[in-house]
């Protein structure tokens, strides 16, 4: 919820808002406090925490600046100033290979990604993909089952993608 109000005050540009967080603690909070006027009063503050956590579910926000911010993440030139994570955000450190393909393979093809993906598995690799159906469902399963890492990347707003994601899982992926 900090992380909003700085954004909203200091702008769109992340390195801006990353900057400021890291100058005041590196906390979304901190930082917000620092500003006067940015916060609303305790009852705004609990209504829009509330909202917060109605939308996002059991998703956590990191922020860059945080101690909990993946290295990996933080490294890139205009790294993420924030991100939606759950599961072992420590995955997002390990050594990753993407996975992407079409969402109506051929049998072959369905194959050929689950004989990757488990080797990959195997030799220690985090599979990321972007929980497509098809290649990328595969892939995910497959590794899971080898008990190896997934990183799923969801590359629209959450609370959207929260629902249509219920609904395909729902349905067997």
């Amino acid at each position: 919820m900090a992380y909003e109000y700085l954004y909203a005050v200091e702008g769109t540009s992340r390195s801006k808002v990353s900057n400021l967080i890291q100058r005041n603690g590196g906390f979304p909070s901190t930082a917000a406090d620092a500003i006067d006027g940015i916060l609303p009063d305790s009852e705004k503050r609990t209504e829009a925490t509330q909202h917060v956590k109605d939308r996002l579910g059991s998703f956590s926000t990191l922020v860059d600046g945080s101690p909990q911010f993946p290295c990996g993440l933080r490294a890139q030139k205009n790294p993420l100033p924030a991100f939606c994570c759950r599961g072992d955000i420590n995955l997002a450190d390990s050594r990753c290979i993407s996975a992407v393909g079409t969402r109506h393979p051929s049998e072959r093809g369905r194959l050929a990604a689950a004989r990757i993906a488990s080797a990959l598995a195997r030799h220690g690799f985090t599979v990321a993909d972007g929980l497509a159906a098809g290649i990328d469902a595969v892939v995910a399963k497959t590794a899971l089952g080898a008990r190896g890492g997934v990183i799923g990347v969801i590359g629209t707003p959450i609370e959207i993608d929260i629902i249509q994601r219920k609904t395909r899982i729902c349905r067997g992926w």
